[in-house]
């Protein structure tokens, strides 16, 4: 393992705990009160996306973070897992403790969940 990937274990682990495809079908299936962020760019949300889920690209994160109440359970979506770890971060760092990020992102929920779903 190289010292880049021994980093970015140690960014994910310290940054956000991950929910699995499973595991976020339950939540939304038992109508929990989460809110799914997806952190992805305009064009690859218009391809493929979770239903329910609000697109707030990374690229504009900051311009709308304080649009979103601290007290609720977020769910952060990205392509492969790793954009909702800076996602995270900013969030953190504004007071937003109830974070999660979608562990292999949308590809692995429309390899998991949603098999019909087209990826890119």
């Amino acid at each position: 393992m190289t010292e880049d990937n021994l980093q970015d274990n140690n960014i994910n682990d310290d940054s956000i705990s991950m929910i699995t495809p499973y595991e976020l079908r339950d939540k939304l299936k038992s109508q929990d009160r989460i809110t799914l962020l997806d952190v992805r760019e305009p064009e690859e949300f218009e391809i493929c996306h979770i239903d329910g889920s609000i697109l707030v690209p990374l690229s504009e994160f900051g311009e709308h973070i304080t649009d979103f109440d601290q007290q609720k359970e977020y769910i952060l979506i990205c392509k492969e897992g790793k954009v909702s770890n800076e996602a995270a971060t900013i969030m953190s760092e504004k007071g937003f403790l109830n974070l999660k990020g979608l562990d292999g992102g949308i590809l692995n929920w429309a390899d998991s969940i949603e098999r019909t779903m087209e990826k890119y």
